[in-house]
C-alpha cells in the first residue's frame, strides 16, 4: 500500500504539543514514513473521527510521540525513533483474552501474554517494519475496541 498524506483521513488536532512537520517527521522515520501513513490511514478508516494528539517524551530521541484517540479512548500510541517507530496499546484483560484466543501470529499472542500488567491491562509494544505489522497493530486496535 501506498499511503501518502493526500489520502492520510483528516485528523481533529487536540491541544497538546504541536505537531512535527511532515519533513520533520520524514527525516526521523525515513523510509518507514509510508508505513506510518498507512497505519493512521487504517486506524482512521475504522475510527473516525481520528484524533492525533502529540506529546513530549523526554525517552524517545525524536522529543515527543503520537497517540490516536478517538473520542475519549486511546486507540494507539505512536513512537518515533529514528528510521522507524515502535507502536504502543494497552489491552484491557478483555481484549487481551480476545487476542490470545484470536487468528494472530503465536509471537503475539505470547507478547500479549507475557506483556507487563498495570491496572489499565497489559501493554504491548512492537516495532513497525513492515504491511504485515501494520495490518497486525490494526487488528490489535480493533480487538482493543470490540463491544463487550
Amino acid at each position: 500500500m501506498a499511503a501518502t498524506t493526500k489520502n492520510k483521513p483528516a485528523a481533529k488536532k487536540n491541544p497538546g504539543m504541536k505537531p512535527p512537520s511532515e519533513a520533520e517527521l520524514k527525516a526521523c522515520l525515513g523510509d518507514a514514513f509510508v508505513l506510518w501513513i498507512a497505519l493512521v490511514c487504517a486506524v482512521g478508516e475504522r475510527f473516525s473521527p481520528l484524533e492525533e494528539q502529540w506529546n513530549p517524551a523526554k525517552t524517545l530521541a525524536f522529543g515527543r510521540y503520537c497517540r490516536l484517540r478517538r473520542k475519549d479512548k486511546n486507540l494507539l500510541y505512536m513512537l518515533p525513533e529514528q528510521g522507524g517507530f515502535k507502536v504502543a496499546l494497552i489491552l484491557g484483560e478483555r481484549a487481551a483474552g480476545l487476542a490470545i484466543t484470536s487468528a494472530l501470529p503465536a509471537a503475539m499472542k505470547k507478547r500479549i501474554a507475557e506483556a507487563k500488567q498495570w491496572p489499565e491491562g497489559r501493554d504491548v509494544r512492537f516495532a513497525v517494519k513492515s504491511e504485515k505489522d501494520v495490518a497486525l497493530a490494526a487488528k490489535l486496535v480493533e480487538l482493543k475496541t470490540t463491544l463487550k
